[in-house]
């Protein structure tokens, strides 16, 4: 059981600090970022692993795998919003574990719950400490909210969803603006993050970002992607009939200047499209909703809605040849994050528009979602783009035995490569590119100083695996 009296001892007592009598809630929370740690790629891509050896991917969940680590995302924190995480200490000693969010620690010790931080004018560090018995291999739901007053900082913090501080900060404390998970001198795993926007009741309740198809890119509405993208050729017979087949129309939309055409002809199988992924609270109801037309009544379509790596659930109906709203509820999802979207293999037309996925059972009018500021900003640096490279024509192409040798010494050569941004790598990487009149030959020499650390596993082909390692990507621009 928590001390809920020495709680609030605590946080009237510690100076520097204002208390809060009268609770103050979110309003509204928006989901912006969910993680289920299922694979390992991901959490590279998503997180600034400060030392990577020192967490792994095991069981849906990330682990510590050394006396201390960090895991900073490299998204962005809006200025009002919460976090939550599920922590499992894995023993019942050692130091802590837990979050820093925006210069403030929130830990789990063996003693209790701790909040911790500094501020700028005090040698001393801030914070009070809640005393319980923490219980090994027990899974904790800590939950932080945080929100600007003025100048002050805000917090509210629960553990299994009962508030154990409240407070508020109008101090000066050291800019840090990231959010990472954290551990020191005791082992633990942590699951399912959700971090969420706070915003007014006014705002649109809409996860879905660009779900009007209003955001494009050469063509292409952002996030969004036909439902069978693994095999466009197979699923459409060529790459002419899919552009053709699956795309935007201006001429012909409920909400907005578009709306998404798909057409089922003589040439392909079948059709449909699912959303960008949605961040949805688990065991909680989800409503998605969407306007639907077609070229003639009656047309059998299927609602889908994929549980993120999990189950699928599907919804049969029929549409007419005037703009109607359809809605389809997910009661429970045992996932953190959904994709939604619709396929049909009737031949005709369907357009799609004004699609909406919020929590609830009901759906409320539609209205785009606030996350699709993201998609308006625009940046002022500049692209410098390197200079073109001719690749040869081969007289004589190069064995392909897994070796850069004399063979290579006719094609091109490149070895300008930064590292995700304007950095130079440590390591020097050669990449070499020939053809003829039927192939295109490309080799990657990857220097590295210590090959005893080389870890040479081959994956199965296509297997998602491969991204959580380091990989050699390849992209081709047929126009």
């Amino acid at each position: 059981m928590f001390n809920f009296k020495k709680t609030l001892m605590l946080v009237t007592f510690i100076s520097g600090l204002t208390t809060i009598t009268k609770p103050v809630l979110a309003d509204k929370e928006m989901p912006f970022y969910n993680d289920g740690f299922d694979t390992t790629g991901l959490l590279v891509e998503n997180f600034d692993l400060r030392s990577p050896k020192s967490w792994k991917v095991e069981n849906g969940k990330i682990h510590s795998t050394a006396s201390m680590g960090s895991a900073v995302l490299k998204k962005s924190l809006d200025t009002d919003c919460s976090v939550s995480v599920d922590i499992t200490p894995l023993a019942g000693k050692g130091k802590f574990i837990g979050v820093i969010f925006r210069g403030f620690k929130f830990l789990i010790r063996p003693d209790g719950f701790w909040y911790v931080y500094r501020l700028k004018a005090k040698s001393r560090a801030s914070g009070g400490l809640i005393n319980s018995k923490i219980i090994p291999k027990k899974v904790y739901k800590m939950k932080v909210i945080s929100k600007k007053i003025n100048k002050a900082w805000m917090f509210i913090w629960y553990i299994d969803g009962k508030k154990i501080a409240q407070f508020i900060e109008p101090g000066e404390i050291e800019d840090k603006t990231f959010f990472a998970l954290f551990y020191y001198k005791m082992p633990a795993a942590f699951d399912n993050l959700a971090i969420s926007k706070i915003v007014s009741d006014k705002i649109s309740s809409n996860l879905l970002k660009n779900s009007s198809f209003e955001y494009l890119q050469e063509g292409i509405p952002l996030g969004w992607r036909p439902s069978d993208m693994n095999t466009v050729v197979g699923t459409y017979g060529t790459m002419e009939n899919f552009w053709k087949t699956w795309k935007i129309d201006s001429s012909d939309a409920w909400q907005g200047k578009n709306s998404l055409y798909m057409e089922n002809n003589s040439l392909t199988k079948a059709n449909g499209a699912y959303s960008p992924r949605v961040g949805v609270a688990v065991k909680m109801p989800l409503v998605y909703s969407l306007y639907l037309k077609a070229d003639k009544d009656n047309f059998p379509v299927t609602l889908v809605i994929w549980e993120w790596l999990g189950r699928w659930h599907f919804k049969k109906i029929k549409l007419s040849k005037q703009w109607k709203r359809y809605n389809f509820v997910l009661n429970a999802p045992a996932k953190n994050s959904v994709s939604v979207g619709i396929k049909f293999t009737a031949k005709g037309i369907v357009h799609m528009d004004a699609v909406q996925v919020e929590e609830g059972d009901k759906a409320s009018p539609y209205l785009p979602s606030i996350l699709d500021s993201g998609l308006q900003k625009k940046s002022n640096l500049t692209v410098k783009f390197p200079a073109p490279v001719n690749v040869p024509v081969l007289k004589t192409p190069p064995v392909l035995d897994g070796k850069i040798s004399d063979d290579w010494k006719d094609v091109a050569r490149v070895n300008n490569f930064l590292i995700a941004g304007k950095n130079i790598p440590r390591e020097k990487t050669d990449a070499f590119i020939g053809c003829d009149k039927d192939n295109l030959y490309i080799g990657v020499k990857c220097y590295t100083a210590t090959p005893e650390k080389i870890r040479a596993l081959a994956q199965g082909h296509d297997d998602g695996k491969i991204w959580g390692d380091d990989v050699v990507e390849i992209f081709i621009d047929t126009n």
